[in-house]
């Protein structure tokens, strides 16, 4: 009995529903603590139970239910050039790779094939 519990209790734990990110209000609006995220504030917008007590007394629950909407907007927004900032860090690293791994060969001519074959293994 014992063992089937502890089962039980490790597969909760485990499961991946105890590990969603809310957030308050006063994180949300200052892009504080991971609120700027869109999983964050899509878990916060779902949060049904506690959604009401996430915001201050004087704020209404559709100016709070509208700047989630807001926040998610704006990380919908700037994705493109986050993607392009990526791909940009990605290339630079897989660039040095291969540099590195050319810079091993024995002659010049080889370490530039190295290098092409590198590169083109990596998309590039």
């Amino acid at each position: 009995m014992k063992k089937l519990l502890g089962i039980v209790v490790l597969g909760l734990l485990f499961s991946g529903n105890g590990y969603a990110k809310t957030c308050n209000y006063d994180e949300v609006l200052n892009k504080i603590n991971g609120c700027d995220r869109k999983e964050n504030l899509i878990d916060t917008l779902n949060s049904k139970l506690f959604f009401d007590l996430l915001k201050p007394n004087d704020v209404s629950i559709e100016d709070w239910k509208n700047l989630i909407k807001k926040r998610i907007k704006e990380w919908d927004d700037g994705a493109e050039k986050r993607n392009k900032e990526y791909e940009a860090q990605r290339k630079k690293e897989v660039d040095l790779r291969c540099e590195v791994l050319a810079g091993q060969a024995n002659n010049t001519s080889s370490a530039r094939k190295i290098y092409k074959k590198c590169m083109k293994a990596e998309g590039y």
